[in-house]
């Protein structure tokens, strides 16, 4: 995905499959915290993903600003996995 010029996705709370990839001028999700498939790799403007807590199935693989994923503990499928900047990590990569 490809999505350079995408910076507001506040209008794509309620669809149910949601790769954006490698979007790296997003920067706020919050209003993603319900989208049962979302797929957010190598976003790398998004810093703050406590909302997301609704999400089933989540992909933050290789989201390097991200730092706190405390809230996501309910979260079924869950993937931090290359989260560089991580402090607290209490989830289970998968």
């Amino acid at each position: 995905t490809y999505c350079k010029g995408i910076t507001d996705v506040s209008m794509l709370g309620r669809v149910t499959n949601l790769n954006l990839s490698s979007c790296n001028n997003i920067t706020d999700v919050s209003a993603l915290g319900h989208v049962p498939n979302l797929n957010l790799t190598y976003c790398y403007g998004i810093t703050d993903v406590s909302m997301l807590g609704g999400v089933t199935n989540l992909n933050l693989a290789s989201c390097n600003r991200i730092t706190d994923v405390s809230a996501l503990g309910r979260v079924p499928k869950l993937n931090i996995t290359n989260c560089a900047s991580l402090i607290h990590n209490d989830q289970n990569s998968t």
